[in-house]
């Protein structure tokens, strides 16, 4: 009886740790093409700054939008433009060419200045399920955005 459940728990024992070794050698998704990126996008995360939340009088998020070769991101004042290409391998983000204007908008600066740094430092993309996920090289997660539909 004792053999068998010596047995037993070396079998779970090996069995966790097999698991646990499949969870940390995960690494992040690398999936998407252009056409995945493409149309409009509202920014719910962006690494260490909040998001802003509109008034009803104004637009109802910060967004991103990505057509063939090029971008528009919008948080409420300054309006962001750029180039935008997938080279190489799948998931791989090239943004350039980017163009802010500069309007003086004080509560709108931070949220701004983060979907810049954002685009200047994405490497890498995701999209899965209606949500588009932005990476640095380290795969650190710098912007998430929800899919708009037409209707939304």
């Amino acid at each position: 009886m004792r053999r068998l459940f010596f047995s037993v728990m070396l079998a779970l024992g090996l069995l966790m740790t097999g698991c646990s070794k499949k969870v940390a050698e995960k690494k992040e998704d690398r999936s998407g093409t252009l056409a995945d990126l493409q149309g409009n996008w509202a920014i719910s995360y962006l690494k260490d700054v909040p998001v802003i939340r509109f008034d009803g009088t104004k637009t109802a998020y910060s967004i991103i939008n990505f057509d063939a070769a090029s971008g528009i991101a919008f948080a409420g004042c300054n309006r962001i433009s750029f180039g935008v290409s997938v080279p190489g391998e799948q998931g791989m983000l090239a943004v350039d060419q980017l163009i802010v204007t500069n309007l003086a908008c004080g509560p709108y600066a931070a949220t701004e200045t983060a979907i810049l740094s954002s685009l200047e430092n994405a490497h890498h993309f995701s999209v899965k399920d209606r949500q588009l996920a932005l990476f640095d090289k380290k795969g650190t997660v710098l912007l998430m955005a929800g899919k708009i539909a037409a209707s939304d």
